[in-house]
């Protein structure tokens, strides 16, 4: 005959479970909002890469059109990556008149905040060769038209 001195309990007991589950799920809670801040992030990354590739493509075929633009503003809007980006185009004048500060800012669709910002500055090139030396061959075609 068995007494209740000899006899083992085996298993976890109610309480156990509950507190070992409550654990779990607080980790698992913390896991998934990791995981979706993550995911944001990275979505968020990928758009500004994009975006900033949209700024130096506008940036480099504005530059080939214009040699040294005048104060002015343009805007329009690309396809890139399966979706469309706005961008506009500021063209400032800087203390220095020979200088010119052009801006690309592109937004992701309607959105009123940039993703990207790209400034330079494009000089004019006969006006810089005209005080350089006229005798430097790159200043001598500029002066022959």
């Amino acid at each position: 005959m068995k007494t209740a001195l000899t006899r083992r309990n085996h298993g976890f007991t109610l309480i156990e479970v509950v507190i070992a589950m409550t654990i779990v799920a607080i980790a698992m809670v913390s896991l998934i909002e990791a995981t979706g801040t993550y995911v944001k992030n990275t979505a968020f990354l990928r758009d500004k890469v994009i975006a900033h590739w949209v700024a130096n493509n506008v940036l480099n075929e504005f530059l080939l059109k214009e040699s040294f633009p005048s104060k002015s503003e343009k805007q329009g809007d690309e396809t890139m990556a399966g979706k469309k980006w706005a961008w506009k185009v500021k063209i400032k004048e800087t203390p220095d008149k020979e200088y010119r500060a052009v801006e690309v800012k592109v937004f992701k669709g309607e959105e009123k905040n940039s993703l990207s910002t790209l400034v330079t500055y494009v000089s004019s090139a006969l006006a810089l060769c005209e005080k350089a030396n006229p005798q430097q061959v790159a200043c001598q075609a500029w002066n022959a038209s």
